[in-house]
């Protein structure tokens, strides 16, 4: 599916109160227009405008939720595997590895949103990791040909520097000045299984006839290491941690190394939690 778009999110960020509502309604794979999901997951909606809309474009950008087309103006948002899991094991989104891979998928070049694209993998080579929002505004601007808006940036620094969002990220370490430090994503064991149902995913969608591929072609088409925000030395780190569980398997003797998926990413989605102590 294409990237939402600049203002997709009408300047609301991912209240995780309304997402994990919003799991809870696929979960049941009831159809229904926005109106009448506001009605059954609380989630606020006036007659014209509202959150819901948004709330459901965050949780299709964010990998939880597929939205099949309908016709009119009926949606049947229904569960991806990391939506399923979610629900089952960290409803309310709760661990920062759950924060972590919407944040991933949000990011992503080929399904995300155009803003976090924009701001997380080709601001980096532009910006690099620190800068003010005055600074990711303009380049936002730019980017956009002059059509975004001001007011669109203060919900994507928001939306991981408010609790009610994804604060336990501690991707931004934002300063009194308005300087804004990007944090990679953490490289720990306890997240492997996360990343590997990750990165296998993007293998399969983006190569789904070859069990070999080079990180260099995975990096061109999927952009995932600037996505982590990871340097070379920390991306192989992970690809190796993720070999050592057995989940895919790289050849070292050539450079860049070759990967090969071990298991389909369905079978890993459902252990992504396990390693958490």
């Amino acid at each position: 599916m294409p990237r939402l778009p600049f203002s997709f999110h009408q300047t609301f960020i991912p209240e995780r109160v309304y997402l994990s509502a919003m799991l809870s309604f696929a979960a049941a794979e009831k159809d229904g227009s926005v109106q009448e999901i506001s009605a059954q997951t609380g989630i606020p909606m006036g007659k014209s405008s509202g959150k819901t809309p948004a709330v459901l474009d965050y949780c299709c950008g964010m990998g939880l939720l597929t939205l099949p087309p309908k016709t009119g103006v009926v949606k049947s948002p229904r569960l991806t595997p990391f939506g399923r899991v979610v629900l089952l094991e960290d409803k309310f989104l709760k661990q920062p590895l759950t924060q972590w891979l919407a944040h991933l998928h949000l990011c992503r070049p080929d399904a995300g949103a155009e803003a976090w694209f924009l701001t997380f993998v080709k601001a980096r080579k532009i910006l690099s990791d620190s800068f003010t929002s005055e600074q990711l505004e303009s380049f936002l601007r730019d980017e956009s040909g002059g059509k975004f808006q001001t007011a669109l940036v203060g919900p994507i620094i928001r939306t991981y520097t408010d609790m009610a969002g994804f604060l336990d990220t501690r991707l931004f370490d934002v300063s009194a000045s308005g300087g804004v430090c990007r944090r990679p994503a953490p490289i720990s064991k306890d997240f492997v299984h996360g990343y590997a149902a990750w990165l296998i995913s993007l293998l399969e969608i983006h190569f789904p006839d070859q069990r070999e591929v080079a990180a260099s072609d995975l990096q061109s088409v999927t952009c995932w290491d600037d996505i982590g925000g990871w340097s070379s030395a920390q991306s192989d780190q992970l690809l190796t941690l993720i070999q050592e569980r057995h989940l895919i398997d790289i050849n070292r003797h050539l450079r860049p190394w070759v990967i090969t998926r071990l298991c389909p990413s369905a079978e890993v989605w459902p252990t992504i939690y396990q390693d958490l102590v």
